[in-house]
């Protein structure tokens, strides 16, 4: 959109034109962006030439080279599905479908926390020192639930919600509540703690997904609209109106398996699946468009500012 004002400074007429969204994105600079995938998680500055995407990496973390990682759970980190930024950016959340959930310091690379947990596919921070990870599906019978940690007791179970293939977390601080998003379902949860005590879960509302397979999840600035990717489809979900809409820019792309936005621009950066497989050598943006090589597969993508909501309504 386009419109024109016309300003008068000693009489002489200036013509000042908007610049839209998606062109102000196409000539700021990007932020970093974190990729995850395999056994690592790599911070890269996005260089833009000529309407092409390079990645220049000025940080990369790996398990068996963080302090305070223990080593019986390194390997786990073979198979890392999540690196989400996390405490104004100075911590990213790690996860790794090997079964594994770190908390790691962005500065030092540190580990400040870490856990066994099944099939670990995202985490979000809570209030109360509280760390909330999806464990999802488990022949085993040991997936399948939302598992709570204290993030100052590493590997020291509090409470669990039973929830089938709970992919993707995020924590809604306007309602103080809890969004999971799991196979075919999406719930709503308030989780409770005083001080150092027990931790109370209550389921509060459940809504069926669309279509089955709900994978990645986020939710915007205001916290009034969530959004959800499946196989086959991306869903956004206005929570007042309770009623699942087609999500533009991703609606009908096949295997989303991250996507971030950036707030201060609204570009998009997300993963697409490569035909056959769980990963991609592809990092794809959108608003505006463009793709960058990566020389190793991955999983996920963020940018590191897209940090947890303050839910303040503009």
């Amino acid at each position: 959109m386009r419109f024109s004002v016309t300003l008068c400074i000693l009489f002489t007429s200036v013509t000042v034109r908007a610049v839209p969204q998606t062109q102000q994105s196409a000539t700021r600079t990007p932020p970093n962006v974190l990729t995850c995938g395999r056994s690592f998680v790599t911070e890269s500055r996005v260089i833009l030439q000529e309407g092409s995407a390079r990645l220049v990496p000025v940080w990369t973390w790996s398990p068996e080279k963080s302090k305070g990682m223990p080593s019986d759970l390194v390997r786990n980190f073979s198979t890392i599905d999540e690196c989400k930024p996390a405490s104004g950016g100075s911590e990213v959340l790690v996860t790794s479908s090997h079964d594994a959930v770190a908390i790691v310091s962005r500065q030092s690379g540190d580990t400040l926390f870490s856990a066994n947990v099944k099939n670990a596919h995202s985490a979000v921070l809570l209030p109360d020192h509280l760390i909330a990870v999806a464990s999802s599906d488990a022949t085993d019978g040991t997936g399948d639930r939302v598992v709570f940690f204290d993030r100052r007791v590493s590997n020291i179970r509090l409470a669990e919600l039973p929830f089938h293939a709970a992919h993707g977390l995020v924590w809604d601080k306007r309602r103080k509540s809890l969004w999971v998003d799991g196979f075919d379902q999406l719930i709503s949860v308030r989780v409770a703690r005083e001080g150092s005590g027990p931790v109370h879960v209550t389921l509060l509302k459940v809504y069926s997904l669309p279509e089955s397979t709900g994978h990645d999840f986020r939710i915007n600035s205001d916290c009034s609209t969530l959004y959800v990717s499946t196989t086959h489809h991306a869903y956004e979900f206005p929570i007042a109106q309770e009623k699942f809409l087609p999500y533009a820019p991703l609606a009908d792309l096949l295997d989303v398996k991250s996507f971030s936005v950036d707030p201060a621009s609204g570009q998009l950066v997300y993963t697409l699946a490569d035909k056959g497989g769980y990963w991609t050598s592809t990092l794809r943006f959108a608003l505006p468009d463009n793709t960058a090589p990566v020389p190793v597969p991955i999983y996920k993508t963020r940018w590191v500012t897209d940090l947890p909501p303050t839910c303040t309504i503009n």
